[in-house]
Protein backbone atom coordinates (compact mmCIF):
# COMPACT_ATOMS: atom_id res chain seq x y z
CA UNK A 1 0.00 0.00 0.00
CA UNK A 2 1.15 3.64 -0.35
CA UNK A 3 4.23 4.21 1.79
CA UNK A 4 4.14 7.10 4.23
CA UNK A 5 6.37 10.03 3.32
CA UNK A 6 8.39 12.15 5.75
CA UNK A 7 5.40 14.08 7.11
CA UNK A 8 3.13 11.02 7.35
CA UNK A 9 1.10 11.62 4.17
CA UNK A 10 0.53 9.10 1.37
CA UNK A 11 1.02 10.89 -1.99
CA UNK A 12 -1.36 8.62 -4.01
CA UNK A 13 -4.09 9.11 -1.39
CA UNK A 14 -3.47 12.86 -1.39
CA UNK A 15 -3.97 12.92 -5.16
CA UNK A 16 -7.30 11.15 -4.71
CA UNK A 17 -8.25 13.63 -1.99
CA UNK A 18 -7.39 16.49 -4.34
CA UNK A 19 -9.67 14.99 -6.97
CA UNK A 20 -12.58 14.74 -4.49
CA UNK A 21 -11.93 18.22 -3.08
CA UNK A 22 -11.34 20.11 -6.32
CA UNK A 23 -12.74 17.85 -9.06
CA UNK A 24 -9.52 17.53 -10.98
CA UNK A 25 -5.73 17.32 -11.17
CA UNK A 26 -2.93 19.68 -12.12
CA UNK A 27 -0.90 18.63 -15.16
CA UNK A 28 2.72 19.27 -14.20
CA UNK A 29 4.00 18.75 -17.75
CA UNK A 30 1.61 21.06 -19.66
CA UNK A 31 1.11 23.30 -16.60
CA UNK A 32 -2.66 23.59 -16.57
CA UNK A 33 -5.59 22.31 -14.50
CA UNK A 34 -7.58 19.29 -15.76
CA UNK A 35 -11.18 19.03 -14.62
CA UNK A 36 -12.68 15.55 -14.21
CA UNK A 37 -16.46 15.44 -14.77
CA UNK A 38 -19.23 12.85 -14.36
CA UNK A 39 -17.07 10.65 -12.14
CA UNK A 40 -17.88 9.11 -8.78
CA UNK A 41 -15.36 7.57 -6.40
CA UNK A 42 -16.19 4.35 -4.55
CA UNK A 43 -13.51 2.88 -2.30
CA UNK A 44 -13.02 -0.23 -0.20
CA UNK A 45 -10.40 -0.85 2.45
CA UNK A 46 -9.36 -3.31 5.13
CA UNK A 47 -8.17 -2.46 8.65
CA UNK A 48 -4.59 -1.17 8.97
CA UNK A 49 -1.87 -3.76 9.36
CA UNK A 50 0.01 -6.24 7.16
CA UNK A 51 1.32 -3.52 4.84
CA UNK A 52 -1.86 -1.42 4.99
CA UNK A 53 -1.58 2.11 6.40
CA UNK A 54 -4.19 4.22 8.18
CA UNK A 55 -6.13 6.46 5.80
CA UNK A 56 -6.09 10.15 6.65
CA UNK A 57 -9.36 11.66 7.98
CA UNK A 58 -8.96 14.42 5.39
CA UNK A 59 -9.68 11.76 2.77
CA UNK A 60 -12.23 9.56 4.57
CA UNK A 61 -14.41 12.56 5.55
CA UNK A 62 -15.73 12.61 1.99
CA UNK A 63 -17.25 9.13 2.23
CA UNK A 64 -20.20 7.45 3.87
CA UNK A 65 -18.55 4.63 5.84
CA UNK A 66 -20.13 1.17 5.70
CA UNK A 67 -18.48 -1.49 7.86
CA UNK A 68 -19.30 -5.09 6.90
CA UNK A 69 -18.38 -7.89 9.26
CA UNK A 70 -16.80 -11.10 8.00
CA UNK A 71 -19.33 -13.95 7.55
CA UNK A 72 -19.19 -16.68 10.18
CA UNK A 73 -17.75 -20.13 9.48
CA UNK A 74 -21.25 -21.62 9.65
CA UNK A 75 -22.50 -19.14 7.06
CA UNK A 76 -19.62 -19.81 4.67
CA UNK A 77 -20.03 -23.56 5.10
CA UNK A 78 -23.76 -23.44 4.38
CA UNK A 79 -23.29 -21.32 1.25
CA UNK A 80 -20.50 -23.32 -0.37
CA UNK A 81 -21.76 -26.75 0.72
CA UNK A 82 -25.13 -25.98 -0.87
CA UNK A 83 -23.47 -24.93 -4.13
CA UNK A 84 -21.04 -27.87 -4.36
CA UNK A 85 -23.53 -30.45 -3.08
CA UNK A 86 -26.19 -29.44 -5.61
CA UNK A 87 -23.63 -29.60 -8.41
CA UNK A 88 -22.69 -33.16 -7.45
CA UNK A 89 -26.34 -34.24 -7.30
CA UNK A 90 -27.13 -32.77 -10.72
CA UNK A 91 -23.86 -34.08 -12.16
CA UNK A 92 -24.62 -37.66 -11.16
CA UNK A 93 -21.52 -38.23 -9.04
CA UNK A 94 -21.04 -41.45 -7.08
CA UNK A 95 -22.48 -41.63 -3.58
CA UNK A 96 -18.96 -41.91 -2.14
CA UNK A 97 -18.00 -38.64 -3.82
CA UNK A 98 -21.16 -36.74 -2.85
CA UNK A 99 -20.65 -37.74 0.78
CA UNK A 100 -17.37 -35.79 0.81
CA UNK A 101 -18.76 -32.46 -0.44
CA UNK A 102 -18.81 -31.16 3.14
CA UNK A 103 -15.19 -32.27 3.62
CA UNK A 104 -14.14 -30.27 0.54
CA UNK A 105 -15.85 -27.15 1.83
CA UNK A 106 -14.57 -27.56 5.41
CA UNK A 107 -11.01 -28.12 4.19
CA UNK A 108 -11.11 -25.08 1.90
CA UNK A 109 -12.48 -22.80 4.61
CA UNK A 110 -9.92 -24.10 7.13
CA UNK A 111 -7.11 -23.54 4.63
CA UNK A 112 -8.35 -19.99 4.05
CA UNK A 113 -8.55 -19.25 7.79
CA UNK A 114 -5.13 -20.73 8.55
CA UNK A 115 -3.28 -19.16 5.63
CA UNK A 116 -4.84 -15.77 6.38
CA UNK A 117 -3.68 -16.00 9.99
CA UNK A 118 -0.23 -17.49 9.40
CA UNK A 119 1.03 -15.97 6.13
CA UNK A 120 0.37 -12.29 6.63
CA UNK A 121 1.12 -9.66 3.95
CA UNK A 122 4.33 -7.67 4.28
CA UNK A 123 5.96 -5.10 1.96
CA UNK A 124 7.88 -7.99 0.33
CA UNK A 125 4.73 -10.06 -0.14
CA UNK A 126 1.93 -7.54 -0.24
CA UNK A 127 -0.11 -9.88 -2.47
CA UNK A 128 -0.66 -12.27 0.46
CA UNK A 129 -4.21 -11.00 0.86
CA UNK A 130 -6.69 -13.85 0.97
CA UNK A 131 -10.46 -13.45 0.96
CA UNK A 132 -13.73 -15.20 0.15
CA UNK A 133 -12.95 -15.09 -3.55
CA UNK A 134 -10.24 -17.68 -2.96
CA UNK A 135 -12.74 -20.09 -1.40
CA UNK A 136 -15.10 -19.41 -4.29
CA UNK A 137 -12.36 -20.09 -6.86
CA UNK A 138 -11.58 -23.47 -5.30
CA UNK A 139 -15.25 -24.47 -5.38
CA UNK A 140 -15.73 -23.14 -8.92
CA UNK A 141 -12.70 -25.09 -10.09
CA UNK A 142 -14.06 -28.29 -8.58
CA UNK A 143 -17.35 -27.71 -10.39
CA UNK A 144 -15.64 -27.86 -13.79
CA UNK A 145 -15.07 -31.63 -13.65
CA UNK A 146 -17.20 -34.48 -14.95
CA UNK A 147 -18.47 -37.36 -12.83
CA UNK A 148 -16.65 -39.78 -15.17
CA UNK A 149 -13.32 -38.21 -14.22
CA UNK A 150 -13.87 -38.08 -10.46
CA UNK A 151 -15.45 -41.42 -9.63
CA UNK A 152 -14.15 -42.13 -6.11
CA UNK A 153 -12.94 -40.44 -2.93
CA UNK A 154 -9.25 -40.48 -3.91
CA UNK A 155 -10.07 -38.71 -7.16
CA UNK A 156 -12.00 -36.06 -5.26
CA UNK A 157 -9.10 -35.56 -2.84
CA UNK A 158 -6.68 -35.12 -5.74
CA UNK A 159 -9.07 -32.62 -7.33
CA UNK A 160 -9.30 -30.63 -4.09
CA UNK A 161 -5.50 -30.61 -3.73
CA UNK A 162 -5.13 -29.39 -7.31
CA UNK A 163 -7.63 -26.55 -6.96
CA UNK A 164 -6.33 -25.47 -3.55
CA UNK A 165 -2.77 -25.44 -4.89
CA UNK A 166 -3.88 -23.36 -7.86
CA UNK A 167 -5.60 -20.74 -5.68
CA UNK A 168 -3.28 -20.64 -2.66
CA UNK A 169 0.06 -22.38 -3.31
CA UNK A 170 0.77 -20.65 -6.63
CA UNK A 171 0.72 -17.28 -4.87
CA UNK A 172 3.48 -18.18 -2.40
CA UNK A 173 6.95 -16.82 -3.11
CA UNK A 174 9.45 -18.79 -0.99
CA UNK A 175 10.13 -22.39 -0.01
CA UNK A 176 9.25 -21.91 3.67
CA UNK A 177 5.75 -20.72 2.76
CA UNK A 178 5.30 -23.48 0.19
CA UNK A 179 6.45 -26.10 2.69
CA UNK A 180 3.94 -24.70 5.22
CA UNK A 181 1.19 -25.09 2.64
CA UNK A 182 2.16 -28.69 1.80
CA UNK A 183 2.14 -29.69 5.47
CA UNK A 184 -1.24 -28.02 5.93
CA UNK A 185 -2.69 -29.87 2.93
CA UNK A 186 -1.46 -33.23 4.27
CA UNK A 187 -2.98 -32.37 7.66
CA UNK A 188 -6.37 -31.45 6.18
CA UNK A 189 -6.49 -34.47 3.88
CA UNK A 190 -5.88 -36.76 6.84
CA UNK A 191 -8.24 -34.98 9.22
CA UNK A 192 -11.13 -33.84 7.01
CA UNK A 193 -11.21 -36.56 4.36
CA UNK A 194 -10.11 -39.45 6.56
CA UNK A 195 -7.22 -40.39 4.25
CA UNK A 196 -3.87 -41.50 5.63
CA UNK A 197 -1.87 -39.62 3.03
CA UNK A 198 1.72 -38.65 3.69
CA UNK A 199 3.24 -35.40 2.48
CA UNK A 200 5.13 -37.43 -0.15
CA UNK A 201 1.89 -38.89 -1.55
CA UNK A 202 0.46 -35.39 -1.69
CA UNK A 203 3.45 -34.27 -3.77
CA UNK A 204 2.98 -37.23 -6.14
CA UNK A 205 -0.72 -36.36 -6.44
CA UNK A 206 0.11 -32.75 -7.28
CA UNK A 207 2.29 -33.86 -10.18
Amino acid sequence: MPELEFYGAQPPIELMRQFVDLNGFYDREKLYWKNVVDTSLICSAAPPGGGRNQLTPRFTRHFTMLCISRPSIDTMTRIFESILGEFMIIGGFEKEVKAKARACVDSTIQMYLDISAELLPTPARSHYTFNLRDISKVVQGMMMVDSKVVSDKDGLVRLWIHESSRCFHDRLIDEDDRDWFKNKVAELVNFKFGCTWSKEKYLMSKR
